[in-house]
C-alpha cells in the first residue's frame, strides 16, 4: 500500500489496532507515525521506570552511560521502548521526559536532547571538557520558549548553563561556582529557581532568571543534619529527610519549605511535616526528583516515597515508603540475582514520559526547537 494509503486509515481501525498492543514502546511507535495516527490513537500508557546503569554511580561519579529501563518493582525490563537516534548510545541525563544523548563517553562529537514521546531532537553545543555527567532541563523545550539546559562535568564537577541561541555553555558562578561543586546529586525546579544537593546534607539555590539574558544567580545555601532531597510537588517546595533514625523516627519524612531566603549559609528551617500529598508520590534518585500523581500514571500508589538505593551490597535496589501507614517495602532486581556483583545493574535515576508534567495540548513546537530543526534540515540538504 502506498504511503498515502497508510496515512488515511480510518481512525476507528487505528484505535482497534492500538488496543491490541501490549508494550508501552509499541504504543509510542504507532503514536508517532504521522499526524493522523497521532490524533487517532490514545496517548501511550505513562508510568515511571527505573533507569539502570552498569557502572556504580553512587560510589563514583559516572554519567548514566549505557542504560536500560526497568519497571518500578525491578523484576521486568521495559519492553518495546523506542530506539534512540542512530549513533547515540551514551546517555548523560534524563530530565522532564527528555534524554540527553551523545556518541562517545569522552570528547563526544554529537550531543542532543531526544524526546521519545514525540521524536523531537534538539542539538546541544559540545562540552568544553571531556565528558558530561548529567544534563538537566529547567523547562520543557516543547512547552516553553524560555527553557534552559544545565550540565555538570565529570572534570572538577563544574556547573554550566545554556539557552537556545547561545554559542556555547557558560559557567554558573557564585555559591558552588565554577570548579567548586563536586557534583549535583539531586535537583528540583520550583518558582523559577533550582534547588540541588552538592552533598547529602547541603542544598544550594539559584534564581534561573528565565526569560532574560542574565545568568543564573546564587540565592543561598542551607545545611541539615541528615540526608535530604528537595522536591517540587503540586505548587509546594518539599524536602525529604531520609533514613536517619537518630534524628527522624521514620525511613522518610517530608517537610514543607515555607520560605527560602537564606542570608549566606545557614541551617535549613523545616516547616510542617507532610503525611498527605493529595495522591502524589515522590521519586528520589540521582538527578531530577519527581512528583507524580497516582491517577495520572500507572504502576504507583499515592502518598508514597520511592527511593533508589545508593549502593547494592546486600540491599534492594529500591524502597517504597507509605507516608500514612509508615510501612516500608523493599524491591530487588531479579536480573541482579543471576549475575556476579561486578555485573550488577545499578539504579541510577527515574524516567517518565511528559504527559503528567505537561497536560496542555501543543499545536506547534516551541520556536527555539523549530529553529534548531530548520538548521539541521538545511545542513542535511546541503550535504
Amino acid at each position: 500500500m502506498a504511503a498515502a494509503g497508510w496515512a488515511s486509515l480510518p481512525a476507528d481501525l487505528l484505535r482497534e489496532i492500538s488496543g491490541h498492543l501490549s508494550a508501552d514502546g509499541d504504543h509510542l511507535r504507532i503514536h508517532q507515525v504521522c499526524a493522523h495516527w497521532h490524533a487517532s490513537t490514545p496517548l501511550p500508557a505513562v508510568r515511571p521506570c527505573v533507569v539502570a546503569s552498569r557502572p556504580w554511580p553512587w560510589k563514583h561519579r559516572y554519567p548514566v552511560g549505557l542504560y536500560s529501563m526497568w519497571h518500578v518493582k525491578g523484576g521486568q525490563r521495559v519492553s518495546g521502548f523506542p530506539d534512540p537516534p542512530a549513533g547515540l548510545p551514551w546517555c548523560c541525563g534524563m530530565s522532564r521526559g527528555w534524554l540527553a544523548l551523545s556518541n562517545y563517553a569522552k570528547w563526544p562529537t554529537r550531543l542532543l536532547l531526544w524526546d521519545p514521546g514525540s521524536g523531537a531532537e534538539v542539538p546541544l553545543p559540545l562540552p568544553p571538557r571531556p565528558s558530561i555527567l548529567q544534563v538537566f532541563l529547567a523547562e520543557d523545550p516543547l512547552a516553553s520558549p524560555h527553557w534552559m539546559a544545565l550540565a555538570t562535568l565529570e572534570d572538577r564537577g563544574s556547573l554550566l548553563f545554556w539557552r537556545p541561541g547561545d554559542e556555547s555553555w557558560r559557567p554558573v558562578t557564585g555559591g558552588c561556582g565554577m570548579g567548586v561543586s563536586p557534583s549535583v546529586d539531586s535537583i528540583a525546579f520550583h518558582d523559577g529557581k533550582m534547588f540541588f544537593n552538592v552533598s547529602s546534607d547541603r542544598l544550594l539555590a539559584y534564581n534561573l532568571n528565565l526569560g532574560t539574558t542574565s545568568p543564573p544567580t546564587f540565592v543561598g545555601e542551607v545545611y541539615v543534619d541528615a540526608a535530604v532531597r528537595a522536591v517540587a510537588c503540586n505548587g509546594d517546595l518539599l524536602v525529604v529527610a531520609l533514613d536517619d533514625e537518630t534524628l527522624y523516627p521514620s525511613f522518610a519524612e517530608v517537610y514543607r519549605i515555607v520560605d527560602w531566603a537564606p542570608a549566606g549559609r545557614r541551617r535549613l528551617q523545616l516547616g510542617s511535616r507532610v503525611t498527605d500529598l493529595g495522591g502524589y508520590s515522590l521519586f528520589l534518585g540521582r538527578g531530577d526528583t519527581l512528583a507524580l500523581r497516582a491517577g495520572d500514571v500507572l504502576g504507583i500508589k499515592g502518598n508514597h516515597v520511592y527511593v533508589l538505593a545508593q549502593q547494592l551490597v546486600n540491599l534492594p535496589w529500591l524502597f517504597t515508603f507509605d507516608l500514612k501507614s509508615g510501612v516500608r517495602k523493599e524491591y530487588r532486581c531479579e536480573e541482579n540475582q543471576r549475575v556476579e556483583a561486578r555485573n550488577y545493574l545499578w539504579p541510577y535515576t527515574w524516567f517518565c514520559l511528559k504527559a503528567p508534567f505537561f497536560k496542555r495540548k501543543r499545536s506547534a513546537l516551541a520556536p527555539a526547537v523549530q529553529s534548531e530543526r530548520k538548521k539541521r534540515t538545511r545542513v542535511s540538504v546541503s550535504t
